[in-house]
């Protein structure tokens, strides 16, 4: 029916439907890939800040008159 409300025939319908299925599964593969890659990126940026708070020297965050 989309088809023939677009001004193609009946028998374009399934064609085009197949087109929209494959542009469909590229565009799901690219979110989940894009989505994926942020959340790795964003676990990779987490690990290094905290494996810069654990090289900080812990001398030098205490204060004046901490001397233990």
């Amino acid at each position: 029916m989309v088809a023939k409300d677009m001004g193609f025939e009946y028998c374009d319908g399934d064609f085009m439907r197949l087109m929209y299925a494959m542009y469909l599964d590229v565009l799901v593969y690219y979110h989940k890939f894009k989505t994926i890659q942020t959340n790795v990126h964003d676990k990779e940026v987490t690990e290094v800040k905290e494996t810069q708070m654990n090289k900080m020297d812990p001398r030098g965050s205490r204060s004046e008159g901490d001397k233990t």
